[in-house]
């Protein structure tokens, strides 16, 4: 049993969306380490963990809608001062289980157990799972989905722009 734990591990070893950050500065806040990443590749979250005093411990967690952006960030946030300083980056690794008990691995479990752990399989199911964004109230002159894509890729990957039918 031991041979499908270590396994699953490097198949499944690293959180490819999300970076661990150390080396971030006590005085540093949530909004800042977003605004620093999000120079780099539109970002979904920024955290900073904190001690139960609600003190920053000195790192934190920065997730990715894609694994592009993720690597990007990866980059340039290795080489990018972060209010004077060079920080950590590296991708996260997934959280493990442990038979151990503390306080804090229940907490990781129980937050585990709430993410769904299969995805639906095919083209639809796919499509299912990704974020859309719907525009509404565009002008009538907005046909060309190049445009759209071009305008929109500033934010993010654009996987489909569906052109406009004419009136």
């Amino acid at each position: 049993n031991m041979s499908k734990q270590v396994n699953d591990t490097s198949k499944n070893g690293l959180d490819l969306k999300t970076l661990f950050v150390r080396n971030i500065p006590f005085d540093a806040t949530d909004a800042e380490l977003t605004d620093f990443f999000s120079q780099f590749a539109p970002i979904k979250h920024a955290v900073i963990v904190k001690d139960n005093a609600g003190s920053s411990r000195g790192f934190g967690f920065v997730s990715f809608a894609v694994e592009s952006d993720t690597q990007a960030a990866l980059d340039k946030g290795r080489k990018t001062q972060f209010k004077g300083r060079l920080l950590r980056v590296d991708v996260a690794k997934r959280r493990e289980r442990s038979k151990k008990g503390d306080e804090a691995e229940a907490q990781t479990s129980a937050e585990d157990a709430e993410k769904p752990t299969t995805a639906p399989e095919g083209d639809e199911a796919l499509m299912r799972g990704k974020p859309k964004l719907i525009i509404r109230n565009m002008p009538w002159s907005c046909r060309d989905p190049t445009k759209l894509k071009k305008i929109f890729g500033k934010f993010g990957v654009v996987a489909e722009a569906p052109s406009r039918a004419k009136r």
